[in-house]
């Protein structure tokens, strides 16, 4: 992709790129939102988030270091399978013999209940 009627450079070609890769991104941020927001709250509810508090640490020290840090474990996880596997294909398959179209017998001697 690049603009009409000018050569090829690579800041034209990101600029070009630039938003349909932050369009495809939005739906991988919503997933990794409700991720990220499932562990803090199983971690916040942890008794090493309780001793940080009791010992009088601002509230953001606690969230930060503590927290944060421990529920990015199980989303780097995630994080490292979306990034492993091949990316969807959006086209569907065509339609096997066993999904309903009649062409699949059954074979000799077997009878229908």
């Amino acid at each position: 992709m690049q603009t009409a009627a000018k050569p090829f450079t690579i800041p034209d070609f990101l600029a070009h790129l630039a938003l349909p890769a932050l369009i495809l991104g939005f739906g991988y941020v919503a997933i990794f939102m409700r991720y990220t927001r499932a562990a803090m709250l199983e971690v916040i509810n942890s008794l090493y988030i309780t001793t940080a508090e009791s010992k009088g640490l601002p509230n953001r020290i606690v969230v930060v270091r503590h927290a944060l840090r421990n529920a990015l474990i199980p989303i780097l996880s995630i994080l490292g399978v979306y990034l492993s596997a091949p990316p969807r294909s959006r086209r569907q398959s065509s339609p096997g013999p066993a999904s309903g179209s009649g062409s699949w017998r059954r074979p000799m001697g077997e009878t229908s209940r």
